[in-house]
C-alpha cells in the first residue's frame, strides 16, 4: 500500500498531486500521464462513490475512508464532492518542445490569481485544442485542487509551461515563430483583425492590473473585446472568445 509521506499530507499546490472533483479523478485515471496513488473517500452517496472504488481497484490504487472534514482540510475546500486522490505530480514540458501551428494557439497566462478563473482557462484551452498553457511559477494561483476542479481534467490533457520569466518565454516564443497576441481594454483595434492566420501566441493579464507593460511591449500586437456596457470581461471569458478567434482559421473545426 502506497501512502503519501508526511511532507505530503498537506495539498503540494504547485505540482497538482491533490485533485478533487469528480470529472478531474476521472480524467487523471483515464489520462494515464501521471500515476494515481491513493483515493481518499467519505460516507455519504456511497452509490455514487462506488464508480470511484472500482476505478481505483482496477487501476491498482489503494483508497482509505476518511471523515469529510479531514478531506476538506487537506483540499482546502468543502467542494471536494468526497473525493480527493493523491496521484503523481504534473511535469511541465519545455516551451522548446512545442512547435507553431496555425488553429493551435498557445495561452500564456500572466499571474491569473483566482484558482477558478485559472482552471477556467485551462480548461477553455484545452476544449479549443491549444498547444500549451505556459503558467508563472510565482505570483499566480498555483495548480490547486481547486484550480484542478474548475479545469474538469484539462490539465491532463493540456501540455503546461511553467517559466519564472514571462517576457523571457515570450520572447523566447516570438524568435520560434509564434506571434504575441496581447489581450488589452485599450487597444484600438478589434480582436477579430488580429493576424490570426499565423502561429498565435496570446496574452492575457492577471485581474484587476491585466498586461504588465513589459509584456504589452513585447507583444506584435494589442487587441480589444468591443463592450457594449463599458465593462470589462473575466480573464477566462476573454482567454475563451481570444481562442476561438485563433482556431477560426483551421479548414476544420469540430467542436
Amino acid at each position: 500500500m502506497i501512502q503519501p509521506n508526511r511532507s505530503e499530507r498537506k495539498p503540494r499546490d504547485d505540482y497538482g498531486s491533490w485533485v478533487m472533483g469528480k470529472m478531474a479523478i476521472r480524467a487523471v485515471i483515464a489520462a494515464h500521464k501521471r500515476r494515481p496513488r491513493k483515493l481518499f473517500w467519505t460516507r455519504g452517496k456511497e452509490e455514487e462513490l462506488a464508480e470511484f472504488l472500482k476505478l481505483a481497484k482496477d487501476n491498482n490504487f489503494s483508497t482509505e475512508e476518511m471523515p469529510f472534514s479531514l478531506i476538506t482540510s487537506k483540499a482546502g475546500s468543502e467542494n471536494h464532492q468526497g473525493l480527493l486522490l493523491y496521484a503523481d505530480p504534473i511535469v511541465p514540458i519545455s516551451i522548446d518542445r512545442v512547435s507553431p501551428k496555425v488553429g493551435a494557439p498557445l495561452l500564456l497566462l500572466d499571474h491569473i490569481e483566482d484558482p477558478q478563473n485559472l482552471g477556467a482557462c485551462l480548461r477553455t484551452a484545452a476544449e479549443m485544442g491549444a498547444s500549451a498553457a505556459i503558467l508563472p511559477k510565482a505570483r499566480s494561483a498555483p495548480l490547486s485542487p481547486t484550480t484542478l476542479k474548475a479545469a474538469a481534467g484539462a490539465v491532463e490533457y493540456l501540455p503546461l509551461v511553467m517559466e519564472a520569466n514571462m517576457a523571457q518565454v515570450l520572447e523566447r516564443c516570438r524568435q520560434m515563430g509564434w506571434w504575441a497576441v496581447g489581450a488589452d481594454p485599450e487597444a484600438k483595434q478589434p480582436a477579430w483583425q488580429a493576424a490570426w492566420q499565423r502561429p498565435a501566441i496570446i496574452v492575457i493579464g492577471g485581474e484587476g492590473r491585466g498586461l504588465s507593460q513589459l509584456l504589452a511591449k513585447s507583444c506584435d500586437e494589442l487587441v480589444r473585446l468591443p463592450s457594449h456596457a463599458g465593462l470589462t470581461l473575466n480573464a477566462s471569458v476573454a482567454a475563451a472568445l481570444l481562442l476561438y478567434e485563433a482556431i477560426r482559421p483551421r479548414k476544420e473545426i469540430r467542436l
